[in-house]
């Protein structure tokens, strides 16, 4: 099963009346323009144009500075954009548009089709709930009985190296690095054939960190499709196939994990690697000067980078690159 965007642009209403006048409470609203209808409503906009495909036994990762839209990304490929979401674009399962699916038909295939780490453990482990309570919850949900969907629980914690024992403790008594572990077993455990991560590795040590890359390569050589939203370049180009890197909610460069990192071509790329100790190792770090651009401005004329980039020509102003 593939995962493709097409064209997707994700906006947010922040005050005003909605299109159409009305309140909009159905997260896959769907816009057929990226200009807002009426002048008193305020828009972020928090992807822009996104095509992006990733495929059987592939793993895709989404690398950006904070605020870039990786998170929008990754929970629009679930369906699950806050009520103030507007969406255009496609978003495919295989051949499946599920901005055209209702919210009963992608409970189906959420957690079974598709699974989602998401990126604050604390807003998704329920506090008085068993850890391994709440990783068997969805094989229960789809028929097991209680007995078998623990044992299997019981299992995939000892895969992510969560100690026997701790299973039945709360999310409050274990590690903030075994939390996302329970994060990662309760994506894991109905087998999906994509595996959305954001995040995966905040919260882990190196060692940790190591044995997740290697996770992630079984499901990507058991056939998976995996797209992973993640600042850190060094795991990026542990797991990935390919690393997309977004600014601004544009994908600004798509290559091979080895090629980027390498030889980038885009000058924000270039930087983004400068920054990072793990990849320039003999050479000082540089930031990236200056700040994103406003996402309430509209779709900027040329590079959406120029403002910030050491290497901007005339050119830049008209065009993007």
């Amino acid at each position: 099963m593939t995962l493709k965007f097409k064209d997707l642009t994700v906006k947010y209403t922040m005050s005003g009346t909605l299109k159409d006048g009305g309140a909009d409470t159905n997260i896959s609203s769907k816009i057929n323009s990226n200009t807002d209808t009426n002048t008193n409503t305020n828009t972020i906009t928090a992807l822009d144009n996104i095509s992006l495909e990733i495929n059987q036994g592939e793993c895709v990762a989404v690398i950006g500075e904070s605020g870039s839209g990786k998170s929008t990304l990754s929970l629009a490929s679930m369906k699950l954009l806050a009520s103030n979401a507007f969406i255009s674009g496609q978003i495919f399962l295989d051949n499946v548009d599920i901005s055209d699916l209702t919210d009963k038909e992608m409970e189906k295939l959420r957690w079974n089709k598709i699974s989602i780490v998401f990126q604050n453990y604390g807003d998704v482990l329920n506090p008085v709930h068993r850890i391994i309570d709440q990783i068997a919850e969805p094989l229960i949900k789809n028929g097991e009985s209680r007995s078998a969907a623990l044992e299997r629980s019981k299992k995939m914690l000892d895969h992510l190296k969560i100690k026997p024992g701790r299973d039945i403790l709360f999310p409050h008594q274990i590690s903030a690095g075994e939390r996302q572990r329970v994060l990662i077993a309760m994506a894991l455990i109905t087998d999906p054939d994509i595996l959305v991560l954001d995040e995966p590795v905040a919260s882990v040590d190196a060692i940790t960190k190591s044995y997740l890359a290697k996770v992630i390569k079984e499901q990507v050589d058991a056939g998976k499709a995996v797209l992973m939203i993640t600042h850190d370049l060094s795991f990026a180009h542990l797991c990935s196939d390919r690393i997309a890197v977004l600014y601004s909610g544009m994908i600004l460069e798509l290559l091979p994990s080895q090629k980027l990192l390498d030889a980038p071509l885009h000058p924000y790329t270039r930087a983004l690697v400068r920054s990072f100790p793990m990849m320039e190792r003999a050479k000082d770090l540089a930031g990236v000067r200056g700040a994103p651009p406003s996402k309430t401005s509209g779709a900027p004329i040329g590079c959406i980078f120029q403002q910030r980039c050491t290497q901007s020509i005339d050119v830049c102003s008209q065009k993007q690159p």
